[in-house]
């Protein structure tokens, strides 16, 4: 999970220094709504991939 993560994050960064650029020739505001959609998507996704967070030891 941690090299699928690793790599996910190496070609989002890609991905967004290609299209950011692009975007904020029109206007920034675009990037911020995508940036303020993205946060609780991601901590949506730590809920639903890890059920279950504990210790590793009970």
């Amino acid at each position: 999970m941690a090299g699928l993560g690793g790599m996910v994050g190496v070609f989002s960064v890609i991905i967004m220094n290609k299209v950011v650029p692009i975007i904020a020739e029109i206007s920034y505001t675009p990037i911020f709504i995508a940036i303020a959609i993205f946060v609780p998507l991601g901590i949506g996704a730590i809920y639903f991939f890890a059920r279950q967070i504990g210790p590793v030891e009970k």
